[in-house]
Parts: structure tokens; sequence; C-alpha cells
């Protein structure tokens, strides 16, 4: 990926821009329902990074208003929480369209998260591979082995790349690196060798 391209950084400005004018309107959410907390904090604990809700939740957590990021999102922050805003985001196929245009290769990351709705993963993965999706993240710091096992079956009957990740998002996740995550998550140095190869031929 090209991630100097112009008209991708415009358009992560345009979801930058959106992100910044949420976050204020989760921490108003919060305060309406009696937490002691300000949007000042949630900045200064996020540094010179972007601000977004995994600080909220960090926020909370020196706070003991909650025991875990988990618990923050459950409670509050997560999608018909209390405290959730939605944000401006592309269609999926929109994003693989940015990514495609920008040299890069779509991939769908921890699909364990995805919200399926009436489908199965199988018929979302066919649907995103038809718009241009290139893989699907299959070893991650979450999975389960079952759900590693399940997501490479899924990768190889639909010809998708198998990629993985540790999740790293800095300080709002200390206990993970960048390729290093939890537990015994091993991702073979094998998969960036096939990333590469498609990114020559495309």
């Amino acid at each position: 990926l090209d991630w100097h391209d112009s008209v991708l950084n415009e358009r992560f400005r345009t979801l930058r821009d959106s992100r910044h004018r949420r976050n204020p309107q989760i921490i108003e959410r919060l305060q309406s329902l009696g937490i002691d907390i300000t949007y000042e904090e949630v900045r200064a604990l996020a540094g010179s990074d972007s601000v977004g809700r995994p600080h909220i939740a960090r926020a909370l957590m020196d706070k003991q208003v909650v025991s875990s990021d988990k618990e923050a999102f459950d409670r509050f922050l997560a999608d018909g929480k209390p405290a959730y805003v939605p944000r401006d985001l592309p269609s999926p196929a929109e994003a693989i369209q940015w990514i495609k245009a920008a040299g890069g290769l779509a991939v769908l990351a921890h699909p364990t998260w995805v919200k399926l709705a009436d489908r199965s993963l199988i018929e979302l993965l066919r649907d995103l591979k038809s718009a241009g999706l290139d893989g699907v993240e299959v070893y991650y710091s979450t999975h389960a082995a079952r759900q590693t096992r399940e997501y490479l079956s899924l990768a190889q009957q639909l010809g998708l790349l198998v990629t993985g990740g540790s999740d790293f998002h800095g300080l709002t996740k200390p206990d993970i690196d960048v390729g290093i995550g939890k537990g015994t998550l091993h991702i073979p140095t094998s998969l960036l060798t096939k990333m590469k190869a498609v990114v020559g031929r495309v």
C-alpha cells in the first residue's frame, strides 16, 4: 500500500474528522450517565495518538468505572450501548476500492468481530471477494484454535490470502506488541512472502 497516496490520505483525513466530532459526543453521553469524565482527560491519556474509543475505555478503567476495556465496550461503548455514537464510514466495497487504488491488498480483519446479521461468514467473504477482497485475517490474538482452523479453511475454499496480526494498538493494549500477540499466537513468515508475490503481480 502506498501510504503516501494523496487521495487515500484525503479520505483518511475525512474519517479522522468524523472521529474527532464523535469523541466529545461519547463523553457527553457518559457524563449524562453520571460518570465523572472529561474529554480533556481522555486527550491527555491518548498523548500523540488519535483519540478513539479505546482511550475512553482506558479512562473508564483508570477511574475504576470498569475493570477492563472489554467491560467498557460491553457496558457503554459498543454499538447499542448507552454511550455509543455511530461514525460516518465507507461501505466495505468502497474501502476495498480505496485500498486497491493505492496499490494495497484488501484484507478482512479479525472476522471473529464481524457482525453478520442474517448471513454466514462465507457468504460475506464471497460478496467481498467479488468486490475485490484479497485476503482474510486467520491468525489473531483472540482467536481460539477452532476459529483459526475455521478461517483458514474458508480462506482456502475461496482462494483468499491468509494473513495474521497481533492487534497492536499502542498504549491501549499494553500487553500486545507489533507482531507479538497473546498466548501462543504464531504468524508464519511464509504468509508475507505470498502477499508480496501477489502485490508484485498487480
